[in-house]
């Protein structure tokens, strides 16, 4: 989601989690979970590839007040949202709750009675957002205090499944993905990442990175017991097509080697 707008409302209004959170839509509150499952926990969030990202207007500025001295803006597409919030809301990302869902945007989690007062002139707020990926967060105490620093994310409406009725690959989109060690690659960062995945398990990926009009094919991988059954091609063509949609041409970075560009260069225009 596209934040500027918003954070300018959360600025003028004092929001304290400016500097560590950017604006967003809680789907899921604070929850704990087990180390042994967070794979479990990134595999529900990577479901969400099959949903298509979420347009809707938002605000006016409310409050949860007197209940919780929470600001707010409004979300319109409650029942998209809900559908979301549904799908991840599953263990082991479920809890019990002691509210109903309510989709909003926070602006200021802790509001003055002075700010709350002034809500009811607070309405002429409203812009019109996309909700393109959803992220899973971890709480982190250090010297300066509680953070919460993403794990995983995905690109909502990136599945793309090749190979159907025969060797099944799911491709999934993301920023940010934990991939298992069948990899031996750990966690992968970049602008654009597409993993392949079979049977629930992680078989290759491929990172790109931005070099102006052209997009840089920074890390191919193909877990070595799946070389040669046709994942490379599909993660090359995929961020080709990728590349493409944002008009630029993908390039294999200098630092993959000279087989693996060659590679590249023959998976296709």
């Amino acid at each position: 989601m596209a934040g500027s707008r918003v954070d300018g409302v959360r600025t003028a209004l004092g929001d304290p989690s400016l500097a560590d959170l950017g604006p967003h839509l809680t789907l899921v509150p604070p929850v704990n979970v087990r180390d042994d499952a967070i794979a479990e926990v990134c595999s529900v969030v990577r479901d969400l590839a099959s949903r298509s990202p979420v347009t809707t207007s938002i605000g006016p500025i409310v409050t949860f007040a007197p209940a919780n001295p929470v600001l707010y803006l409004e979300v319109a597409e409650v029942a998209l949202i809900r559908e979301v919030r549904d799908a991840v809301f599953r263990p082991p990302l479920s809890r019990p709750l002691s509210h109903e869902f309510v989709p909003h945007i926070t602006v200021n989690p802790r509001a003055s009675d002075a700010q709350i007062e002034h809500v009811p002139r607070l309405t002429a707020f409203a812009d019109v957002v996309t909700f393109d990926r959803v992220e899973v967060l971890e709480e982190h105490t250090g010297d300066n205090g509680r953070q919460w620093l993403p794990v995983e994310d995905v690109l909502l409406g990136s599945e793309f499944v090749v190979g159907r009725g025969g060797l099944e690959t799911t491709l999934v989109s993301s920023t940010r993905q934990q991939l298992s060690s069948a990899l031996d690659v750990g966690t992968v960062r970049s602008d654009v990442i597409v993993s392949a995945w079979r049977h629930d398990s992680p078989v290759g990926v491929a990172a790109l990175g931005n070099d102006g009009s052209r997009a840089e094919l920074i890390w191919l991988e193909v877990a070595s017991q799946h070389r040669g059954t046709g994942v490379g091609r599909a993660l090359v063509s995929r961020v080709r097509e990728i590349a493409r949609g944002e008009n630029r041409r993908l390039v294999p970075s200098s630092a993959l080697g000279s087989a693996l560009a060659e590679f590249v260069d023959m998976a296709g225009p």
